[in-house]
């Protein structure tokens, strides 16, 4: 009766999402590190200039499908048209990659500094009651 009758089990699916979390922080921080962003303003600033690129990338892989559907261009420029459109799909994937980083770099940058608020706030409330107590004790 020494030892226990059942072993210690561990919670895989927490411990999987602990490291999903950390890969994804690891990801937001390189991207930052790479593209050397100073705040949050600069992030903000490419995160637009992404969405700009991949509309008008959209646009012109919207043409090159037209084409090709319709049947408006000559036989031998189906195939370099085909290879446009997959070019253009594999750069919209990349962009699409850095655009949804960004925005994760955003939102943890908002939800940092609602946290910051909120520990200032809380920082300052137990001043002002260890003051009051202070104050209490000094007139007692």
């Amino acid at each position: 009766g020494i030892y226990p009758r059942q072993k210690p089990t561990v919670n895989w699916p927490e411990i999987r999402a602990q490291w999903r979390d950390n890969e994804q922080l690891c990801r937001e921080l390189n991207f930052v590190h790479t593209h050397k962003f100073t705040d949050d303003s600069a992030v903000a600033e490419y995160h637009s200039q992404l969405e700009q690129q991949a509309k008008a990338l959209r646009e012109e892989r919207k043409k090159c499908t037209r084409q090709l559907r319709h049947g408006n261009c000559h036989p031998s420029q189906i195939n370099t048209l085909e290879a446009r459109r997959a070019e253009l799909t594999g750069t919209l994937k990349e962009l699409r990659r850095e655009d949804a980083l960004a925005a994760a770099v955003i939102w943890r940058l908002e939800k940092t500094a609602v946290a910051r608020s909120y520990m200032k706030e809380q920082r300052r409330t137990v001043l002002q009651r260890t003051a009051m107590n202070r104050q209490y004790e000094t007139e007692r």
